[in-house]
């Protein structure tokens, strides 16, 4: 399995990594967004980000070590400053 194979399963987590249409308001961004950020701190953490792609993987086995993988690849690809979490500012151009 690839993150390409991953990501797809479920439809919230395309539009917020933006790899789908457009989010249609800010409010659906930030509804989607409060989702992923289940602590509340305004930002998802790494660890944040492996809960929610193993719960979009449920149908599916992800061993850790691709699960860390995938976690890198989503940070690498989006962290815009290397803080080790995605903010709303990066997610939301």
């Amino acid at each position: 399995m690839n993150l390409a194979q991953l990501l797809p399963l479920d439809e919230s987590f395309l539009l917020l990594f933006r790899f789908d249409n457009p989010l249609e308001s800010s409010v659906e961004f930030m509804k989607i967004w409060r989702e992923y950020d289940t602590d509340g701190s305004g930002f998802i953490e790494a660890d944040e980000l492996k809960v929610n792609l193993l719960r979009e993987a449920k149908r599916e086995t992800i061993d850790e070590d691709k699960l860390i993988e995938y976690t890198d690849t989503l940070l690498q690809i989006f962290d815009a400053n290397k803080d080790g979490k995605l903010q709303l500012s990066e997610m939301a151009k």
